[in-house]
């Protein structure tokens, strides 16, 4: 009997933590990009689509990007409001720089500004602004 309660609780207790959302295990977003280990940073990818501005993201090197690194990025676009939800699943003190694919215009910019200065991340580097 006691073998029985305990084999229940366990069930119950994988139900109830099966519900728990986590966004690093979402299936609505790439698990190529929210299990970057984010050992030298994480670097986000941002280019201007046909619909909105797109993102990508691959983990911090010391070596240039191929066109091949890219092409992986334009084939796993994610939105920008999805970026940040896919940074709210790392930890704030991580090293996260933003580079434009594209112009980086002012409504780009600010955008960016928009959506990620409330992640409240020390070391994010957005660009700033062109001067016109």
């Amino acid at each position: 009997m006691k073998r029985f309660f305990a084999m229940l609780m366990v069930l119950v207790c994988l139900c109830c933590f099966s519900g728990c959302k986590d966004v690093t295990a979402s299936s609505e977003l790439p698990t190529m990009y929210t299990q970057l280990s984010g050992f030298k940073g994480i670097e986000l990818y941002v280019w201007e689509g046909e619909d909105g501005y797109r993102c990508g993201f691959l983990e911090g090197t010391n070596r240039n990007k191929t066109e091949d690194d890219y092409a992986v990025l334009y084939e796993n676009p994610v939105t920008l409001q999805e970026a940040a939800e896919i940074l709210k699943g790392y930890p704030k003190e991580m090293y996260v720089f933003v580079i434009p694919l594209t112009e980086a215009t002012a409504p780009m910019v600010q955008a960016l500004h928009e959506t990620l200065d409330s992640l409240q991340m020390p070391n994010l580097s957005t660009p700033e602004i062109p001067v016109a």
